[in-house]
């Protein structure tokens, strides 16, 4: 496993092929961002140190989490551009104490709020609904997704404990069968971070489309950084037991998960 603690700052670069050529990103309530155009080829080897990035300016970083809207205290310097077949986004990521860096899992498209991440969604309809979005780790981890019409209200008390709501709509129609499909999928989340070592994470939806409601409830202990023990509850429950003849029963399903992992070298 490649060791990242001997190379920080931890330099992350993600490219993506694109079609459109000339573009701008909007966010809400700011001013259209200009993106660089680059001639000079880049490397692509995970650190941005081509001559091209000189002269691209580096995005203005604002802290959401814990405190939203003060200075970050780490230096992040994060930039966009993009030429005639690629757009980038590279990441010089520096950190005080290296042994803080959090990177977990190796597999394609794993995804885990226990890491640190590197990631742009791109609004690419201009709908504040729609994205796709690509991912890196330090560990050199790739996952991308789409984006439908999302919800996902955050409540922050302290430092410690996340608490959210969800919603999902997927709306399909066939016009020429006059046929349509709309399902609503609300959920609602929690983090507890107990310790530096400890923390307790719930999730918890509704499917109207096979009329169940989900419930997953982890503990995961992390003596250090490599090794964690996960301690998980699932429990899917069926709301409308009658569709079916004979009716269902109320418990769809219940799983008691106790995993352990040992990251070592070979």
């Amino acid at each position: 496993m490649y060791d990242f603690l001997k190379s920080w700052p931890f330099h992350l670069i993600t490219m993506v092929p694109i079609m459109i050529l000339l573009f701008s990103i909007n966010s809400h309530a700011q001013e259209p961002l200009a993106v660089s155009k680059i001639s000079e080829a880049i490397n692509f080897d995970g650190i941005p140190d081509e001559e091209a990035w000189q002269s691209v300016p580096a995005l203005k970083m604002v802290m959401h989490m814990a405190v939203f809207g003060i200075e970050p205290t780490e230096i992040s310097v994060i930039k966009l551009a993009y030429d005639d077949q690629y757009f980038y986004v590279s990441g010089v990521l520096n950190c005080k104490d290296p042994h803080s860096i959090r990177a977990v899992g190796k597999k394609r498209d794993y995804a885990t709020s226990s890491c640190d991440w590197l990631g742009i969604l791109l609004d690419t309809y201009y709908d504040q609904q729609n994205a796709v979005s690509f991912w890196t780790n330090p560990n050199g981890l790739r996952t991308d997704g789409a984006v439908k019409l999302y919800a996902n209200p955050m409540l922050n008390i302290g430092s410690g404990f996340n608490l959210g709501r969800t919603y999902y709509l997927d709306y399909v129609s066939f016009p020429s069968r006059t046929m349509h499909f709309t399902n609503h999928i609300p959920g609602m989340k929690g983090q507890l971070t107990m310790t530096t070592k400890t923390e307790l994470t719930s999730f918890i939806q509704y499917n109207t489309a096979v009329d169940k409601v989900f419930a997953n409830f982890r503990f995961r202990y992390n003596p250090h950084e490599g090794n964690d023990l996960y301690l998980v509850y699932n429990e899917g429950l069926n709301t409308y037991i009658s569709r079916e003849i004979p009716s269902l029963p109320y418990s769809a399903g219940r799983t008691i998960l106790l995993k352990y992992t040992y990251t070592f070298r070979l």
